[in-house]
């Protein structure tokens, strides 16, 4: 069952997906005989009028690259930020998956949403492919959850650190004070980087005014 192009776009919208912000992700592909395969990577959308896309990179020699390469298909899966951990490290040998609504490609068990995609186009980008992904179907739980981007714990950690230089400054522990405005520059590039143009974004620059 596939869903039609409105009640999709409408669905990722639902679910919180914004244009330009790098999502933290599980992608399940499967492999020629078969057998799937999970791991983290990020992902990007675009909408324009009516429809969404939304795009993936990986090494042509990872396992999501040779599968997506060889079997087009695959599910961006939203999880807990632990799962992606495990995925991300190789720390869970075995993940449990269920049938997908679209596709062959299985999605993950404990996934809270789902997006089944096509892959329509697959350029190589310096050492990387960059895989343009198209929606099928889109699925969650009942309550629907919030997708995961770095820009938020980077926010927070630039705020937290942030807000200690002044106190440390004021207390002559000025090397301290140093350390913690390198950690606040390294937090807000990866909001830059991963959420440009977004509020996030905003408050990165807001940050960087008031206290670098």
């Amino acid at each position: 069952m596939t869903l039609n192009e409105g009640a999709i776009v409408k669905k990722i919208d639902d679910l919180g997906f914004e244009t330009g912000i790098i999502y933290e992700t599980i992608i399940t592909s499967m492999d020629r005989l078969g057998k799937p395969h999970a791991a983290t990577m990020g992902a990007s959308f675009e909408k324009s009028g009516g429809s969404v896309l939304f795009r993936i990179k990986a090494y042509p020699s990872s396992k999501t690259g040779e599968n997506l390469l060889l079997t087009p298909f695959g599910v961006l899966n939203v999880t807990d930020p632990e799962l992606l951990v495990e995925a991300a490290l190789d720390l869970c040998a075995e993940f449990d998956y269920a049938e997908s609504n679209s596709i062959k490609v299985p999605r993950l068990s404990r996934a809270t949403a789902w997006i089944e995609f096509r892959v329509i186009n697959a350029t190589r980008r310096d050492e990387l492919v960059e895989f343009t992904c198209s929606p099928l179907y889109v699925g969650h739980l009942e309550v629907k959850p919030k997708p995961y981007t770095r820009a938020v714990f980077a926010l927070i950690e630039a705020a937290i650190h942030a807000s200690r230089i002044k106190p440390y400054k004021e207390m002559g522990l000025s090397d301290k004070a140093s350390e913690l405005y390198e950690s606040v520059k390294k937090y807000l590039e990866i909001v830059e980087r991963v959420a440009p143009n977004s509020r996030y974004a905003l408050i990165a620059r807001k940050i960087r005014e008031k206290y670098l």
